[in-house]
């Protein structure tokens, strides 16, 4: 049994259905029993404010909000830290989070765990 932490990179692939998320499965296999994969919040957190920063579409919103439903999130107790992280992302690339549609989907949606 092999532990995994997937970061943004990673988890940013496999949204992607990039080549090295195929390569990921198929080396290490992070998803498959007896292995254990997770993120952090923090990293839903920083794939939320590339979505926002690159105005995601609905398709691609869906496919990270499935990936984020499959893997357990590692929490960090304050739900607030993880929406100014995103607003202040936004606010450093010039934007602002005029918008919070897909965010508040992404945290239900997120499994929360202690890991």
């Amino acid at each position: 049994m092999a532990r995994f932490v997937l970061d943004t990179g990673i988890l940013l692939h496999y949204v992607r259905r990039s080549p090295l998320s195929e390569f990921v499965d198929t080396t290490y296999s992070p998803s498959k029993p007896p292995n254990i994969a997770c993120a952090s919040i923090v990293t839903v957190a920083e794939l939320s404010a590339l979505a926002m920063r690159l105005n995601w579409g609905a398709g691609k919103m869906e496919d990270l909000e499935e990936l984020v439903e499959m893997i357990p999130i590692v929490e960090i107790r304050h739900g607030a830290l993880v929406d100014k992280f995103a607003d202040i992302d936004a606010y450093r690339l010039g934007r602002t989070f005029s918008s919070r549609r897909s965010w508040p989907r992404l945290r239900r949606r997120a499994h929360i765990v202690g890991f």
